[in-house]
């Protein structure tokens, strides 16, 4: 019985992790968003973009004066945070970062709510050509609040992996 409890508990433990995040905190929503919207001050995360062929790149405008802080889950040299941006600047900065690839067309942007409305902040995303990657919207990013934290889990669509995963078999024969 013991060994049935452990292995079922490392199963669940394993999917868990596996999924790139956990229930321990409220799994917050994402809203379209329009750029004219954002006003206030912020901290600007801007992630990946560390190599030609990147897809996790996107930016974050994390709102000034609340109490909570968001943070990638990952590791420091993933990503870069500026300070105290006004929200122009944030945005010309961010729209300016996820665009980087030749083979985007357009950007996405989203609010970062919690199931009462409250906005925590944005993300700003690339839009592929859906020929390259199959869909426009590479990421499924999950933010999850953490008492003053808001932990963002990266990771790609599955859709986008199994593709990339093909590819790289194709090249590898």
């Amino acid at each position: 019985m013991y060994a049935l409890v452990t292995a079922v508990l490392s199963l669940v433990l394993t999917l868990t992790l596996s999924q790139g995040y956990t229930s321990a905190g409220e799994r917050l929503g994402m809203v379209n968003a329009i750029e004219k919207e954002i006003e206030g001050s912020f901290d600007l995360i801007l992630h990946g973009g560390n190599s030609s062929d990147d897809l996790l790149i996107f930016a974050i405008l994390d709102i000034r004066g609340d109490d909570v802080d968001i943070e990638p889950f990952t590791s420091e040299f993933n990503y870069r945070r500026f300070k105290k941006l006004t929200a122009s600047k944030a945005v010309e900065r961010a729209k300016s970062f996820v665009r980087q690839d030749i083979d985007t067309y357009g950007i996405a942007i989203r609010k970062i709510v919690d199931s009462s409305g409250r906005i925590y902040g944005y993300e700003i995303v690339p839009l592929y050509r859906p020929f390259v990657y199959a869909e426009s919207d590479v990421l499924d990013n999950n933010y999850v609040r953490e008492r003053k934290k808001i932990k963002v889990y990266i990771r790609l669509k599955t859709t986008v992996e199994k593709l990339l995963e093909q590819k790289d078999r194709q090249w590898n024969r």
